[in-house]
């Protein structure tokens, strides 16, 4: 356990970094000051760095619960804390009217893992871990800019793609060169089915690992297959993983739907977009069985299907004992609106679905609409915390304040319960749509100019400030800034 110091900076002036400023575009509704005018407080956060254990987080952890606020003292409103004092605030948008809230105990403490993932001496180098992603050249043309966030420290890749588009290959290759991808190898395959190009993959890889193709000093001994919309979120939470198992084994790991109506039509298989690790073991065998895969599974529904029936095949098994399901790798069937998810306490590795208004990882008012905006928040944030910290959960004021790292931080009109926070809000699309995780109501945001009137002080609302910006500050700290949906802003310098 080593412990550090984050320093915050509190402050009401607009020349200087804030740690919760509530400024908004619209003064008659500005929620909470939390000190007087001119008032200038410096907080400190130490944190105590825990080393992460096999099998990590969980939704059924216990998470770290304090009675004190975030920030200021139980005086402060909701918006602030209490939903007394937002009542009290009325619409003059003048705190001195409100009251004058006092700073109280600013220091606070938070159970975090290390910023960089731990590994142990067994676990693979970047270079031992092979991706691989089969896609069309418009796609691979829109997502690769995304590609240098696992693949930067020199991990090998192979991009298949469809013969047709081998008049882009120049194109392909230079913009991939800019992005530092030149350990990437485009292959183009005389496959016409984009599912039998997914299970071609593993042939193709072994045959680039047997001819060298990836370089001298890479010799892989896993094999990752993703979705061209797939994101891995931190590339030392994969080395870990795989640091768990033996690659001379075989070995063949992935994550199922999180919706329960594909569950019950596909059961147990890996799904492409959570991602898939195999070793190069069952990689070899696999490929000595290709033929026999081809022929017996040309009509199985997908890709990832084709891919998990082969590699039970090839070990001998059912596709369900042949597979080892990882809850970090998520396929993110789940439309819409996914805060429920992402505040969950789950796991995350992977994460998918997060074009084409499929999954909103940060409401339109953070976005824009723009996916490439969320996933760039994320990438931002994920880079400085580690992969361990994001999404991580503690709670104040005894229920009224939910923080998620690198995400958002929730304040409520009622206090959560423990028990609430062992399972999903269900904020994500369509009534009946249920997850593979217990879920509790939805809880509505409070409209931007709400305010509290005496029949309605028993309603549960929210106000849910989410990650609009991460600013590197130096290498050990960075400024988060977040938004709620009026333009009230809160920021904290996180400072090791």
């Amino acid at each position: 356990m080593r412990t550090k110091l984050l320093s915050v900076l509190l402050v009401l002036s607009t020349s200087l970094l804030l740690f919760t400023s509530w400024r908004s575009t619209h003064p008659s509704h500005r929620i909470v000051q939390l000190l007087e005018y001119g008032r200038h407080t410096t907080i400190s956060i130490t944190t105590d760095e825990h080393t992460w254990t096999f099998p990590g987080t969980s939704i059924n952890d216990s998470v770290p619960w304090t009675s004190e606020p975030l920030y200021g003292s139980h005086s402060v409103g909701f918006g602030g804390v209490l939903s007394s004092q937002w009542a009290a605030l009325g619409n003059s948008g003048n705190p001195a009217k409100a009251g004058k809230a006092k700073p109280g105990n600013l220091s606070r403490t938070l159970d975090t893992y290390p910023r960089q993932i731990e590994l142990a001496w067994e676990a693979p180098t970047v270079q031992q871990l092979l991706f691989s992603v089969a896609t069309k050249a418009d796609r691979a043309f829109e997502f690769m800019r995304l590609w240098p966030h696992w693949l930067q420290h020199g991990s090998p890749c192979q991009v298949v793609l469809p013969e047709e588009d081998r008049m882009h290959a120049d194109s392909l290759r230079a913009n991939m060169t800019q992005l530092g991808l030149e350990r990437c190898i485009l292959h183009f395959s005389t496959q016409d089915s984009y599912d039998m190009r997914v299970l071609s993959q593993v042939s193709i890889a072994m045959d680039y690992v047997r001819q060298g193709s990836f370089g001298t000093d890479v010799t892989p001994r896993w094999i990752i297959v993703g979705d061209d919309d797939t994101f891995w979120l931190d590339i030392r939470s994969v080395q870990r993983l795989a640091s768990q198992y033996d690659s001379n084994e075989m070995i063949f790991m992935g994550g199922v739907t999180e919706a329960m109506a594909q569950y019950g039509a596909f059961g147990i298989q890996a799904y492409g977009g959570a991602g898939i690790i195999f070793s190069v073991s069952l990689a070899r065998e696999m490929s000595t069985r290709m033929p026999d895969c081809e022929r017996e599974f040309a009509t199985s529904f997908g890709g990832d299907g084709k891919l998990t029936r082969c590699a039970a095949l090839a070990m001998n098994r059912t596709k369900e004992d042949a597979m080892t399901v990882v809850d970090g790798l998520h396929q993110l069937d789940v439309p819409g609106d996914n805060t429920g998810m992402f505040q969950s306490g789950l796991p995350f590795i992977s994460i998918h679905h997060f074009i084409a208004a499929w999954v909103d990882i940060f409401p339109t008012w953070i976005s824009g609409g723009d996916f490439f905006v969320s996933i760039d928040l994320l990438r931002d944030s994920v880079a400085f915390l580690g992969g361990d910290n994001l999404f991580k959960r503690f709670v104040f004021n005894d229920g009224r304040t939910l923080l998620t790292l690198g995400y958002s931080i929730t304040f409520y009109s009622q206090p959560l319960l423990e028990s609430d926070l062992h399972s999903l809000e269900y904020t994500w699309a369509y009534d009946g749509y249920k997850l593979r995780y217990p879920d509790r109501p939805l809880i509505p945001e409070a409209p931007p100019n709400w305010n509290i009137k005496f029949k309605e002080r028993r309603r549960q609302y929210k106000r849910t400030f989410f990650l609009r910006r991460v600013e590197r500050l130096a290498e050990d700290s960075a400024n988060f800034l977040f938004e709620d949906n009026s333009g009230g802003q809160i920021s904290y310098i996180w400072h090791t």
